[in-house]
């Protein structure tokens, strides 16, 4: 029971920070938003598959430069 409600607090806890943050793997996105003035927070490799990655923060900005990359 108790290492049942830990894994929902951990679901939970990753599913907030899925909201707040976005894990970006595509290069050219990636530079269209730098492009857009926008600064991620880090970059980093994936643990299990060592792929790059740079994370952004969900902003207002971040939500308008993300829709004007998919309407191009």
């Amino acid at each position: 029971k108790q290492e049942e409600e830990y894994c929902q607090i951990l679901f939970k806890i990753e599913e907030i920070h899925r909201m707040k943050y976005f894990y970006c793997y595509d290069q050219k996105l990636a530079k269209h938003l730098k492009a857009s003035g926008l600064d991620y927070i880090t970059l980093a490799k994936n643990r299990y598959d060592d792929k790059l990655f740079s994370l952004w923060a969900k902003t207002d900005a971040f939500e308008k430069a993300i829709t004007e990359y998919n309407n191009k």
